[in-house]
């Protein structure tokens, strides 16, 4: 679905779940968002494939808030950005939700067919701002690429009170089995990063194993 501004007004759409379920059948993107604003709250989508953003993609100054909300089990193509979330200098918000299993597996077999390949982040973000707010991101998994959980490019972070577990790359050389950012700007705050990885395939140098931060500012905060 594509949810895009017309005649000059940006729309914006609040679907209230009540708990409902929907699946992509690693066949369909959820919603592209162009110049308009979606909220979603209590509803789970398993499933959803796409080139940028496998469940959700948003452009040119949108807005996606989520809310009460799991992401599971979505999927980006060979070099995709973005395995649950895309943003393109929009605003992103995810309060009380998770976004889990991503998985991006290269079949050495099948070579570079859809499916298959690098990944960038479950949370894949370009000159845009994002809160996450009492937020669980876990098992998300990258064979070759950056950014097991979130990738970061002229972004701005703001994390408060999650969790950001068991992410992880398979790759020659990648960066921030957890976290890898680029000329942005982190805020975490009483936040959890544990459990995260980089395999190499062939011993070559892999950078940070939790965070990989270059050109970037990163602000850890612990309340008492």
């Amino acid at each position: 679905m594509t949810l895009e501004q017309k005649n000059g007004i940006n729309y914006k759409v609040i679907i209230n779940g009540n708990n409902l379920i929907l699946d992509g059948q690693y066949k369909y993107q959820f919603m592209n968002v162009n110049n308009c604003s979606i909220e979603l709250n209590s509803m789970t989508l398993i499933n959803y494939k796409s080139r940028e953003g496998g469940a959700i993609s948003i452009y040119n100054d949108s807005r996606c808030e989520i809310v009460n909300s799991t992401l599971a089990n979505n999927n980006i193509d060979w070099v995709g950005k973005g395995g649950a979330i895309y943003s393109d200098n929009s605003m992103c918000t995810l309060t009380n939700s998770t976004l889990t299993k991503t998985r991006v597996v290269f079949d050495y077999y099948e070579g570079y067919g859809d499916g298959g390949g690098t990944g960038y982040g479950v949370i894949y973000t370009k000159k845009s701002n994002c809160t996450i707010t009492n937020s669980i991101l876990s098992d998300n998994y990258y064979d070759y690429g950056d950014g097991g959980a979130i990738y970061s490019t002229d972004s701005i972070y703001t994390i408060t009170n999650s969790i950001l577990t068991n992410n992880g790359l398979k790759s020659f050389g990648g960066s921030g089995g957890a976290i890898c950012m680029r000329k942005s700007k982190f805020n975490i705050i009483n936040s959890t990063i544990t459990k995260n990885s980089i395999y190499s395939f062939d011993g070559s140098a892999t950078l940070g194993g939790a965070i990989y931060s270059h050109s970037s500012i990163v602000i850890l905060l612990i309340q008492t």
